[in-house]
């Protein structure tokens, strides 16, 4: 056997010994109290429940160092931060906070971000607790995250606003941001820019009232959709939309929606494949001339016809039914009462 020949062989056995060694779990006693298991497509995940101590927490997450983990999940926990240097040494493609307590990102009166040492490796960071301090986090622990694609914070159950802390991600290419069921009030003018690699923005579930150009991005090219369904929306900004050319599909069912405006959907709408606005209040008058025969784009994802609520005279009409000369004869007719504010969503807000 030639010394090229024998070469090839140790590099194929390494290499073999590497994806076996990174589709496995470590000792047991090296992570507990988690737990380890390897899927049928060979994903390793971690999953560390019922933790109330950080010296705990860490001892266990230092047993990863050497394997390659598909999923850590921190379940039904109770700490009052991740530990800075936490994943130092440990390689985690995805990190999930489930259902837990969790005062802060990470260390209160330290830059010691938990997350250093997963830039190269973390791309999906999920947060699913119903928290209220959130809203107090500090947002500049995730600035190691230069290769996270999804950043998805859900069911945080407080009165809060986006505020611009959240651009410290300024390095991260995430393309689909999530803050939903969060009772937000506000973002503020900013927050959002960062983001310029958004392909998918999800506000659902909010209280958010008045939609405004700088609610968004101030630069997404790619942004497809947005979606902003169960809210409060009643007033909806002229040229909200105009600077996301590739803007496809916005979601804004069941807000408190009146007029399908010109000047704010007008300039997109025939590039647009969806716009939902089903369980609003929509007043079919002469402000909706010039959507007849334009484009259907605003069914349901039932395909159900979007239909008039007002005026009396047109409760139940398919929009798409409507004649220029109907609408013009209605005239102007002015909005209805307003939806109640209470958001069902929105059950533990101080």
């Amino acid at each position: 056997m030639t010394e090229m020949a024998r070469f090839v062989i140790l590099v194929t056995f390494c290499t073999l010994t590497a994806l076996v060694t990174s589709q496995s779990c470590p000792a047991t006693e090296d992570i507990a109290p988690c737990t380890c298991t390897v899927s049928g497509k060979g994903t390793v995940l971690v999953e560390c429940a019922r933790i109330d101590s950080e010296e705990i927490l860490t001892r266990a997450v230092q047993g990863l160092k050497g394997y390659e983990i598909g999923y850590f999940k921190i379940v039904k926990s109770n700490l009052n931060s991740l530990p800075g240097g936490l994943f130092n040494g440990t390689k985690i493609n995805r990190v999930e906070i489930l259902s837990s307590v969790l005062n802060d990102l990470g260390p209160k009166d330290s830059n010691a971000s938990p997350f250093t040492g997963l830039q190269d490796s973390l791309t999906e960071l999920v947060i699913f607790s119903p928290m209220k301090s959130v809203k107090n986090w500090n947002w500049k622990h995730l600035s190691p995250l230069t290769k996270m694609k999804r950043l998805l914070i859900n069911r945080c159950h407080n009165t809060l606003k986006v505020e611009t802390g959240l651009s410290y991600v300024t390095s991260s290419p995430v393309t689909w941001f999530q803050f939903s069921t969060c009772c937000i009030t506000d973002v503020r003018p900013g927050a959002l820019d960062a983001y310029q690699n958004l392909e998918i923005l999800d506000l659902m579930g909010n209280r958010l009232h008045t939609l405004r150009k700088t609610t968004l991005p101030k630069s997404a090219p790619n942004l497809k959709k947005i979606e902003l369904s169960r809210n409060m929306i009643s007033i909806i900004e002229a040229d909200t939309f105009t600077h996301l050319p590739a803007l496809k599909e916005i979601y804004l069912e069941s807000n408190d929606i009146a007029y399908i405006y010109k000047d704010v959907f007008g300039d997109m709408w025939d590039r647009m494949e969806r716009l939902v606005l089903k369980d609003n209040s929509i007043v079919c008058d002469i402000n909706l001339v010039w959507i007849v025969g334009r484009k259907m784009i605003y069914d349901n994802a039932d395909r159900v016809p979007l239909q008039c609520d007002y005026p009396a005279t047109l409760t139940g009409r398919s929009i798409k039914t409507l004649t220029k000369e109907e609408l013009r004869a209605v005239g102007v007719v002015h909005r209805p009462a307003r939806k109640d504010d209470n958001n069902y969503f929105c059950t533990d807000t101080e």
